[in-house]
């Protein structure tokens, strides 16, 4: 049994050992849609274009929606993760494995994973 444990906590581990100590949204919940959105989580269209997180990358990196669209950030990776704006006036909060969280840009912006700062996308409003 002892052998079984082992693998597992060592897996936890690595897990928690790729995230950041600081939490750089500290307070911040994430909302159905942001509050940079400017469209209450009521009126959110039921038709949501999906970016995917997963292997490190957001899939696709590069999306174009309509004025008062929504995307939906799914992430399905194995680690937590984050949507935060280039100019950092809009962020998720940490996204943990199977969470997603909804956002309406109002304007073109680029976006990065906090926690890994490699991980980068782009928003086109048309």
């Amino acid at each position: 049994m002892r052998i079984k444990i082992l693998p597992v906590a060592f897996a936890l581990a690595m897990a928690t050992g790729c995230t950041s100590g600081t939490d750089k949204t500290a307070g911040h919940k994430p909302d159905p849609v942001s509050e940079a959105a400017g469209t209450p989580a009521g009126n959110v269209t039921e038709q949501a274009r999906v970016v995917v997180i997963e292997q490190m990358k957001f899939v696709p990196d590069t999306i174009t929606v309509k004025k008062g669209d929504t995307i939906l950030f799914v992430n399905k990776d194995i680690v937590p993760h984050d949507v935060t704006g280039v100019d950092q006036h809009w962020a998720s909060g940490t996204l943990a494995p199977g969470s997603s969280w909804r956002f309406v840009p109002r304007q073109d912006g680029d976006y990065f994973c906090s926690i890994h700062v490699v991980m980068k996308g782009r928003i086109t409003v048309h």
